[in-house]
């Protein structure tokens, strides 16, 4: 497990595991155990480790994929509207019109890619995304082993499945409520599954500004490291 995964994928995932994880214990668990008894004595505690920790396993790929296509396709539109092809356009203001060319001018340099000037970017801006979101695609491999973006990678990454994962939390947190309150009722679960609720729901309303906050940073960051490499040696 390399430190991206450790620390964007499953720490994120450990820490919105719990609901389900509780209804795996409080709703699941007691009806296997019976079965399990009658195989081996100390099965069903085996299988509720086995259990919580393949629940914690699934959700990596759960909340990631949740956290791509809910929440960062919908905010962002579409990878050609992240915040990385956004500050490159003509047309927004995170840059000035000098540091763009500055961009551009290294993109040139590094890759030989010729992006839409400000009035070819205006007759056809979805096709200048589309360049500027190649051009990024580049400048990342460029930068895989710069540890400040690793670093703000990371950051971006851990917050973005750790929302995809308050999406199933706040849903299994339902789950508990009703089971405290009907099957049958039980005080300390509820009041646990309202904190739960509180918690990952309140995460999911922020997620919007967490998310463009994030990835903006994110961008700075890359171009920031970007502008500051050297002109490419000349081949020989």
């Amino acid at each position: 497990m390399d430190k991206y995964y450790v620390k964007a994928r499953l720490l994120p995932t450990i820490l919105t595991a719990l609901p389900l994880v509780a209804v795996y214990l409080f709703i699941l668990s007691p009806y296997l155990a019976e079965y399990l008894k009658k195989i081996l004595p100390y099965l069903p505690t085996v299988g509720d480790i086995s259990f919580s920790v393949g629940i914690v396993m699934f959700l990596v790929q759960v909340n990631r994929t949740l956290s791509k296509e809910l929440l960062q396709s919908n905010y962002f539109k579409g990878e050609t509207k992240m915040p990385t092809t956004d500050f490159l356009l003509f047309s927004h203001n995170e840059y000035s019109t000098e540091t763009k060319g500055k961009i551009r001018k290294k993109i040139k340099e590094h890759f030989d890619m010729e992006m839409f000037d400000a009035q070819r970017e205006a007759a056809d801006e979805i096709r200048s995304r589309f360049l500027i979101k190649e051009a990024v695609g580049q400048i990342r491999v460029l930068l895989k082993d710069n540890e400040m973006l690793l670093n703000h990678n990371i950051e971006y990454g851990a917050l973005r499945n750790f929302l995809g994962g308050c999406i199933q939390a706040v849903f299994f947190s339902l789950v508990l409520i009703i089971k405290a309150l009907f099957f049958p009722y039980d005080k300390g679960l509820l009041i646990v599954a309202v904190i739960f609720l509180v918690i990952y729901g309140s995460f999911l309303l922020m997620s919007k500004w967490l998310i463009q906050k994030y990835g903006n940073n994110y961008a700075r960051i890359l171009y920031q490291q970007f502008l500051a490499l050297p002109k490419p040696s000349a081949n020989p």
